[in-house]
């Protein structure tokens, strides 16, 4: 099975790499103001892993609880689509 794990900065934290996406931007004058969002995604492959593991493993070892938000479910779930509540 393979699961997918997007790692947003939680609400109210910063988007350091979405404010330096935006900074170059503006620097290259290639848009005007936008708004933009990053993540980090993973992909998980194993026949073994259940959504339980899954989760433990994104708290555990992908994700900082204090200062990200996890987002973790099969390849395709409309959940991994929906925007980031920032933008």
């Amino acid at each position: 099975m393979l699961w997918e794990v997007d790692i947003l900065p939680r609400q109210g934290q910063p988007d350091r790499a979405a404010q330096r996406l935006a900074q170059s931007a503006r620097q290259l004058q290639l848009a005007d103001p936008f708004q933009v969002a990053s993540a980090r995604g993973f992909l998980l492959q194993s026949k073994a892993l259940h959504r339980e593991q899954v989760e433990k493993l994104t708290r555990e070892l992908l994700a900082d609880p204090i200062v990200e938000e996890a987002r973790c479910a099969q390849l395709g779930d409309p959940l991994l689509s929906a925007p980031p509540e920032s933008l």
